[in-house]
């Protein structure tokens, strides 16, 4: 069990009281919006508890309200698992299973964020089978994990985000690959165009002082 190779925190005192919730749905809120407005160059990165120093990556899930109908979003840490994206519903190991995942419950159909790159995807709840080979996997990632399970009576749901179009993910990273290439490319034909005419004025210039000279000295 992944449990048995990191270390277990205790449970901090309080963490059951209802400002605790108060306080993360305040934070979330920043987070998303920071993270909105810095395209995840800002707000993109967890470096609390086991992230310190380093950090792991955070992405903006946004689902349907399953009883207003309309747009939630929670930042929250992520793996990435072939075209697959992984997230947990520890919610900090509070007794409450976080409502984006009910939201999920009620519509699986979902669009995530991860930096400046957005994707439609459905969502399902990890059968056990599938839970106990991605649980190692989030624990290594980010080992309070392994604390959160124990101070909750709740089995934490692990949801696995399938795109909507697989395709449609290859596409975009063919296009980010042209990108890639292409860019250098454009700045040295710029570059070299610059030269090419550039020796073409200097070569019109030399010709035309040689001209003028032999006038002058005819």
């Amino acid at each position: 069990m992944a449990t048995d190779i990191v270390k277990i925190r205790p449970k901090p005192e309080g963490l059951d009281k209802p400002f605790v919730g108060k306080i993360i749905k305040t934070m979330s809120k920043l987070n998303v919006a920071v993270y909105r407005w810095t395209g995840g160059l800002l707000g993109s990165t967890w470096r609390v508890g086991s992230a310190f120093p380093w950090g792991v990556p955070v992405l903006l899930l946004t689902t349907i309200g399953r009883k207003s109908g309309q747009p939630r979003v929670a930042p929250l840490l992520f793996i990435e698992d072939g075209n697959n994206v992984i997230v947990v519903g520890s919610q900090g190991g509070l007794p409450k299973d976080p409502l984006w995942y009910k939201n999920l419950q009620a519509n699986p159909e979902c669009d995530v964020q991860i930096r400046r790159r957005k994707m439609k995807m459905v969502a399902h709840t990890a059968s056990p089978e599938e839970r106990e080979v991605l649980w190692p996997k989030l624990v290594a990632h980010y080992p309070d994990f392994a604390s959160y399970e124990t101070w909750t009576d709740r089995v934490i749901p692990v949801v696995i985000l399938e795109p909507c179009d697989p395709g449609r993910d290859s596409r975009a990273d063919h296009l980010r690959l042209f990108e890639l290439v292409s860019a250098p490319c454009f700045v040295l034909w710029g570059f070299l165009s610059l030269r090419f005419w550039s020796s073409r004025g200097w070569r019109r210039r030399g010709t035309a002082m040689t001209s003028s000279r032999e006038t002058t000295s005819r």
